[in-house]
C-alpha cells in the first residue's frame, strides 16, 4: 500500500461522517481531475469536504431562519418605509392587513378561556406540559415554552385559517410578550431619570458597591447627568443603580 493510500486511510478513520461521504465522492474521482482536493491527512480538507460542508451548513441556516425575523422588521419599518417611498402602496397595504390580523387574534385568544377539561388535558400530555387544575386562556397555554398556537389547534375550533408568517408573528408576540413589556418599563423608568442631574460636589470614593473602573470612568468624565453617566464605556447599569441609589440617600 503507497504511502498516500495509509495517510487517507488514518484520515478516514478520524473524519467526521461529512468528511468521509465528501471523501468517498472524492475517490470515484479520477486522480488527474481531482483539483484542489487533495487529502493530506488532517491538515486541510478537501474541495469536496469543503462544498459538503458548507451546503450542509446552509441548509440548517435556512431552516432556523423562518421568515420570524423579516415579519418583525416588516412591522416596525414598513410604515418609514412608505414614508419615504421605499415601498409600493400595495406591499404596505399588505403588512398593514397583516398587522390587522395578527393584532386580532392575539386578542381573541387572550379572552377565550379553557378549562381542564379531558381533551385539553390530553394535548397538554401530548407536549409533556404540565396539566390544568383550573382554567385558563388560550394565550396563556401558547405562552408555554413547549406549546404553540399550531400546537392548541385542536382546542381552538373556533380559529380562522391565517397565513403562516401571521401565525410565527403571533407565537412571537405572545412568547416574548412579558419581556417586551418589561423592557418597555424599564425605559420609561430611565427616560424619567435619565436628565437627573448629579452633583458637582459628588465624591464617588463614597458611593460604595461601585466598581473601580467605573468610579475611575465617573471621576475622569464628570458626567453632569445619569443620562451621561450611563453611555459612559465602562460603566454598567449595576453601577448607575448604585449611584442612583447614593443619590437618592443624600436627600
Amino acid at each position: 500500500m503507497s504511502s498516500d493510500k495509509k495517510r487517507l486511510n488514518l484520515s478516514f478513520s478520524m473524519a467526521s461522517p461529512i468528511q468521509r461521504q465528501a471523501w468517498r465522492t472524492l475517490m470515484d474521482i479520477p486522480a488527474g481531475e481531482r483539483t484542489g482536493a487533495v487529502c493530506r491527512g488532517r491538515r486541510a480538507p478537501c474541495a469536496a469536504t469543503t462544498r459538503a460542508r458548507g451546503s450542509t451548513r446552509s441548509r440548517r441556516t435556512r431552516a432556523r431562519r423562518p421568515r420570524r425575523a423579516t415579519s418583525s422588521r416588516l412591522l416596525r419599518l414598513s410604515e418609514k418605509g412608505y414614508e419615504v417611498g421605499l415601498i409600493s402602496k400595495e406591499r404596505y397595504d399588505y403588512v398593514c392587513k397583516k398587522k390587522e390580523l395578527i393584532d386580532k387574534e392575539i386578542e381573541r385568544v387572550s379572552h377565550v378561556n379553557i378549562g381542564a377539561r379531558a381533551d385539553v388535558q390530553e394535548i397538554l400530555k401530548k407536549y409533556n406540559s404540565i396539566e390544568l387544575s383550573n382554567g385558563t386562556t388560550l394565550e396563556e397555554l401558547i405562552r408555554r415554552p413547549e406549546l404553540s398556537y399550531e400546537a392548541i389547534a385542536p382546542i381552538d375550533p373556533e380559529r380562522n385559517e391565517l397565513p403562516e408568517d401571521v401565525i410565527d408573528q403571533i407565537n412571537i408576540s405572545i412568547k416574548y410578550k412579558g419581556y417586551i413589556d418589561r423592557q418597555k418599563e424599564q425605559v420609561n423608568q430611565f427616560k424619567k431619570l435619565e436628565n437627573r442631574r448629579i452633583p458637582e460636589d459628588i465624591d464617588y470614593n463614597d458611593v460604595t458597591n461601585l466598581r473601580k473602573e467605573a468610579r475611575q470612568k465617573l471621576m475622569l468624565i464628570k458626567p453632569e447627568n445619569i443620562g451621561q453617566a450611563s453611555r459612559i464605556s465602562g460603566v454598567s447599569p449595576a453601577d448607575v443603580t448604585v449611584l442612583l441609589i447614593y443619590l437618592k440617600s443624600r436627600k
